[in-house]
């Protein structure tokens, strides 16, 4: 388990940590870790198999990947346990097509990891903080530029990034916030459908 910055020169340590299904995007991860050449790149996925027949096409998109590319499926993890597995990573890499809130997302900002989602979760504005970036999911290629800039980073700027993320995991007005973005979302949606 690591307990400060990436160590340059080491494989980019990856984490996604979700039921593993259409919604979490898998595949869209897959994609983006694929765009990274011949960065040495640890992905390690954990969660539950939801969807047998996804399941297989997210195998087959690995089986894909140059050697550069280690990816390896962990199983589920224990509540309890969620934040100390985390803690052994890099970065926390989700390009999901949707949350309501995103406890995982918190979880890992909290357990000092960098995050790296798509822009639909309230989690907002996380380049601005330090903590991370959230973009689109039409530009793929920008997640890949993130992940190549923060292995590239020197350890100190890491760390700082691994303490911002940190901060603004365990911050309760961030979170509130969050809740709050989720409720207007979910009451956008309701007038949307009226």
């Amino acid at each position: 388990m690591r307990n400060g910055g990436h160590v340059t020169g080491d494989p980019f340590r990856l984490v996604l940590l979700a039921r593993v299904s259409r919604m979490k995007n898998l595949l869209g991860a897959i994609e983006i870790v694929s765009r990274l050449g011949n960065l040495p790149i640890e992905f390690d996925i954990y969660g539950t198999l939801e969807d047998a027949d996804y399941w297989r096409r997210c195998e087959a998109a690995i089986a894909a990947l140059p050697p550069s590319i280690r990816v390896t499926y962990k199983g589920p993890v224990q509540p309890q346990d969620v934040e100390t597995v985390l803690s052994g990573y890099d970065a926390f890499l989700l390009p999901t097509l949707g949350e309501n809130y995103g406890h995982v997302i918190r979880e890992a900002l909290s357990a000092g990891l960098p995050v790296l989602i798509s822009d639909r979760t309230p989690w907002r504005g996380l380049e601005a903080r330090g903590a991370g970036a959230d973009l689109p999911l039409d530009d793929l290629d920008a997640f890949a530029r993130r992940i190549r800039d923060w292995a590239a980073l020197s350890p100190e700027r890491f760390e700082d990034m691994r303490r911002a993320a940190r901060a603004l995991g365990d911050d309760p007005v961030t979170a509130a916030a969050a809740l709050e973005a989720n409720r207007r979302m979910f009451l956008d949606a309701l007038r949307q459908k009226a």
